[in-house]
């Protein structure tokens, strides 16, 4: 059986901080380059509540629920991805469940999301 310190489980999670934008995408992104081409719409700096513990162990992040994400293009939004832009990486992503069809220059809103690190086992 491993052990792993929150120090390692947080460190994990602080490469979060570079979040700089947020984005709704038409498919799964595998790369900084397909996250930014699927991108749908965008949020930028979604705001990251601080390393917490997660239930029922190891550590999260949760992403804050906002309402003002910006749709860019027509489209079904089945995943999100947070990227950073400055050094072109893709952090962080997840399906949106239900897919959600989404019309080029409204809005869009997303719901407090966790992205969690669980302990070793």
């Amino acid at each position: 059986m491993a052990y792993l310190s929150n120090y390692i489980l947080d460190n994990g999670l602080a490469a979060l901080a570079d979040t700089t934008q947020l984005y709704i995408c038409s498919a799964e992104p595998t790369s900084f380059a397909e996250a930014t081409s699927f991108a749908l719409g965008n949020k930028a700096s979604p705001a990251l509540q601080p390393i917490a513990d997660a239930t029922p162990d190891g550590r999260k992040v949760v992403i804050s629920a906002f309402t003002d994400g910006t749709v860019n293009e027509d489209g079904t939004a089945v995943w999100w991805a947070l990227v950073d832009t400055v050094n072109s990486r893709y952090l962080a992503g997840a399906d949106i469940t239900p897919n959600q069809a989404v019309t080029a220059s409204t809005s869009f809103s997303f719901t407090a999301t966790a992205i969690r690190i669980p302990a070793a086992a």
